[in-house]
C-alpha cells in the first residue's frame, strides 16, 4: 500500500527515457549561467542549438536532472547539487561521462530514493514484488496501488501509460527479431544495469539478485543515504528494513537476501567493522555507533579516487 502523503508525477518526460550524453550537456549548459526551458522562445532557440537536442528534449532533460536529484528548479534560481558538481562538472570530475559501472547504479539510486513522490519507475523500484510482468499487467498493478490516492493525485491511464512505457524503454534493451541491436537499444544508461530483461516480445522480468556489479563504495554510499533519511536517531537499523522497506537497498537495487549477505559482509570488511551486522537467533540488525557523523559522499571519493 502506498504510504501516506505520496504524491505523483507521471509526466514530464516527454516519454524519453534519459539518454548518455544528457547529463553533461545539461549540467554544464546550467553551469554557465543559461535556463533549461522551452517556454521562451530563446530560450528554447539556445537550448536547443547548444543542446543538439529537439525542444521536447529539453523538458524531457529539464524533468530527468530534477528526478535525478541532481538539480533543484525553483522560479528564480538554479541549483546544482555537490553530487552534480563531483560527479560531472568539477576540474577533477569522477566520471563526467558515466564510464563506471558504480556511476550508473548511482544515478539509479538517486533516482528512486524518494518514493514519495511517485512515477511508475519509482514506484516498480519501491512497491512492486512482482518479477515477471507484462506491460499490461503492471499497469493493472500500479491502477490497484493508485487507487488509495486522493482523487487530486489521479492521473488519466494514458498519462500512467506512457510513463510504464519510458519506465520500460529506460530499463530494458530492445532486441530485435533477428537478435540484431538497434541503434536505440543503448540510448539510456540504465540499460546496462540489467534490472529488467526481455524474454518475449511481451513478457518481462526483473528477479532478485546479487548484483555482483554494484561497488561496495555505492552499496555503502546508498545505505548510509536510507539509514539517515529514516533512522537517523537510531544505531541499529534491522535486516528486513535494508532487504524490503521502500527506499531501501534492497528494493530499489532488487537484492536478493544472498545478494544482500555479501554486500553486507563486504560492507564490514570495507568499513573495518565501523558498519557491521550481526545474526543472533533469527534477529538480524545492521549497527553502526558513529552513523549520524559519516559523510556518505565519502564512500564515492573512495571508489573514483
Amino acid at each position: 500500500m502506498l504510504q501516506q502523503g505520496t504524491t505523483t508525477r507521471f509526466s514530464g518526460h516527454e516519454t524519453f527515457p534519459l539518454r548518455h550524453g544528457w547529463l553533461y550537456k545539461g549540467l554544464h549548459y546550467l553551469n554557465n549561467g543559461n535556463e533549461l526551458k522551452n517556454t521562451n522562445t530563446e530560450d528554447a532557440v539556445r537550448a536547443v542549438t547548444y543542446l543538439g537536442i529537439g525542444k521536447n528534449m529539453v523538458s524531457s532533460l529539464r524533468y530527468w536532472l530534477e528526478m535525478l536529484e541532481l538539480v533543484k528548479f525553483a522560479k528564480d534560481s538554479t541549483e546544482i547539487s555537490k553530487l552534480a558538481k563531483r560527479l560531472v562538472l568539477d576540474n577533477d570530475a569522477w566520471d563526467p561521462y558515466l564510464e563506471k559501472p558504480g556511476s550508473i547504479w548511482l544515478l539509479h539510486w538517486q533516482l528512486c530514493k524518494n518514493y514519495k513522490q511517485l512515477s511508475a519507475l519509482r514506484w516498480f523500484f519501491n512497491y512492486s514484488s512482482t518479477q515477471s510482468f507484462t506491460k499490461e499487467s503492471l499497469l493493472e498493478l500500479l491502477k490497484s496501488d493508485l487507487e488509495s490516492l486522493s482523487d487530486n493525485q489521479q492521473s488519466s491511464i494514458k498519462t500512467i501509460e506512457k510513463d510504464i512505457d519510458c519506465l520500460l524503454n529506460a530499463y530494458i534493451n530492445k532486441v530485435g527479431s533477428l537478435k540484431s541491436v538497434s541503434e536505440d537499444s543503448f540510448s539510456s544508461p540504465f540499460i546496462e544495469l540489467n534490472l529488467i530483461v526481455n524474454s518475449t516480445n511481451k513478457t518481462s522480468f526483473s528477479t532478485l539478485d546479487k548484483r555482483s556489479n554494484l561497488p561496495i563504495e555505492v552499496f555503502a554510499y546508498a545505505l548510509v543515504d536510507f539509514w539517515q533519511t529514516h533512522f537517523s536517531s537510531s544505531k541499529t537499523i534491522s535486516y528486513d528494513q535494508i532487504l524490503k522497506a521502500q527506499g531501501s537497498p534492497g528494493k530499489i537495487f532488487r537484492l536478493s537476501q544472498d545478494g544482500l549477505n555479501e554486500l553486507l559482509d563486504k560492507l564490514s570488511i570495507f568499513t573495518n567493522k565501523a558498519i557491521d551486522w550481526t545474526d543472533t537467533m533469527g534477529l538480524r540488525q545492521i549497527k553502526c555507533d558513529t552513523i549520524e557523523s559519516i559523510k556518505p559522499i565519502d564512500f564515492l571519493e573512495s571508489y573514483y579516487k
